[in-house]
């Protein structure tokens, strides 16, 4: 569930430890703090023991003056799990006055802050509801048993650390040390069982510390909201009262913040490598080749004595000798044997080249490794060059003076061919493939890259309609969707993909409908006005029936429960709406 905040400061928010408060403290014309309270997540449906952790926070440390009220400080309260309500009165005591988070017996609460001095804030009599009906909880260390209805009535009292008003008198500006040696960037990498939010936290905090030359203090400023803004910045999301994540693809960096007692602040990058669990093979089957075997799917190097290695041009390639060179078992421990497939479809003997082979097995339990090698079509010791186009085959020519003649031959996107040379006929640069004797060519575009550099010629339309890309075979493109009203540059030429028709976007292998750019002409079989809102005509205009009208894109339904669809003219501003069942 997502969390329900009533009270979100705008402030650099300062963490602060908690702890239970078991003495009844003294309150001398001390006025209490209001408190924004945010709740938690719903608990775990278990009834087994689940942490709960309250926590309170204050907010604008730094803007406080001396002599300022108590009052005046911005509090947070927060659960992992739950719903808080704050019921007692909320207090701001010395931090002299608090050990272990117990409030010495007739201990004073302020009224008034002073620079430089430092301060603990205490909240009386928490509740919590929205628990699981009977579960068992342990709240900052203390056990708990949630009642019939899943409430916690119990109040418990909560303590923050201390924290010390900004006193701009006082010298030194903070940094970040590992072995009291100052750093100005850190690197974490995570053990078993520590991503999430609190081991990394506690790692940080165990590997630097915040440092201080001159007269004020220094902390860390909120290394768990660091923490989290981190993770979230890098599209990791975390969940549970440890803040559980998954490794990420990749390691990601987070940026921790220190700030001193004068208002001197400090920033430091850290980069964090998650715990990535080794892989388990052992139910995979097993692939042995030249004395190797191979539990996992992967490319491969083939022995130099391989008899399959080298096709001739326009040869045959020789899958029995591959058969015969590969052999594979259930798995690592039962070596039944099982049988291979070999796909040599990519394989072009017409054209010189390095093509994949693939040696592929599946046992009984459903799992599959695939092996991949490059099989050598013509002579040894070519130059390789890979193709790259934005077709998926491009043409072989035969050049005879400066006649050019496509043949019938053509060779794969990103097939790795052997080049000899290159010639010029006409303006245009071809490359000599499958030796330096034959006759055969491909455009130098296609293996010098400037063939996928070329630029399309777009013209700027405006989407009429909401909508969404789609690559060259009619797939969505996941996240990218164009607005309405936005301008595009689209190729203005129609193309048919499953039998929809679709604009190339310029420069882009995307694809939009032409319903939502260029729309299409319907015909009214009805009059028919035309509306901004499910309730507000847009015009005194009446659309007389016969009359075609260009619309957008699929229809709308209003909230009146009746579909519409936008029309021609219509802008940002000047919204223009027909009835679908007038055409």
């Amino acid at each position: 569930m997502k969390k329900n905040t009533k009270m979100i400061s705008l402030a650099a928010a300062a963490l602060l430890a908690v702890a239970p408060v078991v003495a009844s403290p003294t309150v001398a014309n001390a006025a209490s703090i209001t408190v924004g309270v945010t709740n938690g997540e719903s608990a775990p449906a278990t009834t087994n023991n689940q942490d709960i952790k309250l926590s309170l926070s204050v907010n604008n440390i730094n803007a406080i003056e001396n002599n300022s009220a108590a009052s005046s400080l911005s509090v947070s309260l927060t659960s992992n799990y739950g719903n808080l309500k704050q019921n007692g009165k909320v207090y701001v005591y010395n931090a002299k006055d608090v050990k272990n988070g117990v409030v010495a017996k007739n201990a004073k609460a302020v009224s008034k802050l002073t620079a430089g001095h430092s301060y603990v804030v205490v909240a009386n009599d928490v509740t919590i509801s929205g628990l699981t009906a009977n579960g068992e909880y342990t709240i900052n260390g203390k056990k708990a048993t949630a009642d019939t209805y899943g409430n916690i009535t119990k109040g418990f009292d909560v303590v923050s650390s201390e924290f010390t008003t900004p006193d701009k008198s006082l010298t030194g500006t903070p940094y970040f040390a590992e072995n009291n040696r100052e750093v100005t960037s850190g690197s974490i990498t995570l053990g078993k069982d520590e991503n999430n939010v609190d081991s990394l936290v506690n790692a940080i905090a165990k590997k630097y510390s915040v440092k201080i030359a001159g007269t004020a203090k220094a902390n860390w400023s909120d290394l768990k909201n660091d923490v989290e803004n981190g993770l979230k910045s890098a599209g990791i999301s975390y969940s549970g009262a440890k803040g559980d994540f998954s490794a990420p693809a990749n390691s990601f960096t987070l940026t921790v913040n220190a700030s001193a007692s004068n208002t001197k602040t400090a920033s430091m990058p850290i980069t964090v490598t998650a715990y990535n669990a080794p892989a388990d093979y052992s139910d995979n089957p097993v692939i042995t080749y030249n004395g190797t075997k191979y539990d996992h799917t992967q490319k491969i190097d083939l022995a130099d004595n391989a008899s399959f290695n080298y096709v001739n041009l326009n040869g045959t390639v020789d899958t029995n000798a591959i058969q015969s060179a590969f052999s594979a078992t259930t798995t690592a421990a039962d070596t039944t044997l099982i049988s291979t497939k070999i796909d040599t479809s990519k394989v072009n003997t017409t054209v010189a080249g390095k093509y994949p082979v693939t040696v592929t097995a599946t046992n009984a339990n459903g799992k599959t490794i695939t092996l991949t090698f490059d099989l050598t079509v013509g002579q040894k010791g070519a130059t390789y060059k890979t193709i790259k186009a934005t077709e998926n085959t491009i043409p072989v020519y035969e050049i005879n003076g400066n006649t050019v003649t496509q043949t019938t031959d053509t060779v794969a996107n990103n097939a790795n061919i052997a080049t000899f040379g290159t010639t010029t006929v006409k303006g245009t640069s071809y490359t000599h493939v499958n030796s330096e004797s034959s006759n055969h060519f491909i455009e130098t575009k296609y293996v010098d890259g400037s063939a996928t550099q070329e630029t399309e010629k777009g013209e700027s339309y405006t989407v009429m309609h909401d909508s969404q890309a789609y690559d060259k075979d009619g797939k969505k493109i996941d996240g990218v969707i164009y607005k309405s009203y936005k301008q595009v540059s689209i190729v203005p030429r129609e193309v048919t993909v499953n039998g929809k028709t679709y604009y190339k976007i310029a420069n882009k292998d995307q694809y939009v409908r032409v319903t939502n750019i260029t729309g299409q002409k319907r015909t009214l079989k009805h009059n028919a006005y035309i509306y901004a809102t499910s309730k507000r005509r847009a015009n005194r205009k009446v659309l007389k029936k016969g009359t075609k009208v260009t619309t957008y894109g699929g229809s709308y339904k209003f909230k009146n429960g009746k579909r519409y669809f936008r029309i021609e003219g219509a802008t940002a501003s000047k919204k223009m709406y027909v009835r679908t069942s007038n055409f």
